[in-house]
């Protein structure tokens, strides 16, 4: 009885375990549209592209850019409005507002648009 006892334990626990580690995997980099407090609005498409625009005014800051992305690390890369060179961040989701932390680079415009927080307002495919 005694054996049976710790062998449901040992089985329980080790269940507990297995499920608090699955439940700490990575989030999936989120694709779609995201706008910030000005209306400025990143698109990120499945496919690795994005663009970088003022929707109301017609402003296209990054119209044929490109991302990777790597853990939680996602580094934007275009030559459009600055130097060659990539703007690397590290990303989080918290519920629908995606929050880009500058880890480096060397274009200024790059680093006030994606300084922003970001709300999505539109689901990638």
């Amino acid at each position: 009885m005694r054996k049976s006892l710790f062998s449901k334990v040992f089985t329980l626990g080790f269940v507990v375990l297995v499920m608090a580690g699955c439940g700490r995997a990575s989030p999936t980099f989120p694709t779609g549209d995201f706008i910030d407090h000005l209306g400025l609005v990143l698109s990120l498409m499945p496919d690795g592209r994005c663009t970088l625009s003022y929707p109301t005014t017609g402003e296209v800051l990054i119209e044929n850019g490109h991302y990777s992305v790597d853990g939680d690390i996602v580094t934007i890369i275009e030559t459009e409005q600055c130097p060659p060179g990539e703007g690397v961040y590290r990303w989080t989701l918290d519920g629908d507002r995606l929050l880009l932390e500058l880890i480096e680079d060397n274009c200024q415009n790059r680093v006030e648009s994606f300084s922003q927080e970001l709300t999505r307002y539109s689901q990638g495919e």
